[in-house]
């Protein structure tokens, strides 16, 4: 009897576990996509941030930040 009872709060620790890590890793997905928006326009400049309201000339500036990030991110 004693051995059931610590089985099942075994499972249930092992699954509060599961789902408390699951949110923390979607959690920190969604910060790091949030701020992966760059603004691109032809009357943009690519030496500009990409934000809205001073866009990037090209969409290739727009990747080329995109992937400085990514690998600042993965690099950390």
């Amino acid at each position: 009897m004693n051995l059931k009872l610590l089985n099942k709060k075994s499972i249930w620790l092992i699954i509060i576990f599961a789902i408390t890590f699951t949110i923390a890793i979607r959690i920190n997905e969604v910060k790091a996509s949030a701020s992966n928006i760059y603004y691109v326009s032809t009357n943009g400049n690519d030496s500009n941030q990409g934000t809205i309201s001073s866009p990037f000339r090209t969409i290739k500036k727009g990747i080329w930040k995109d992937c400085q990030k990514r690998y600042r991110l993965f690099n950390n």
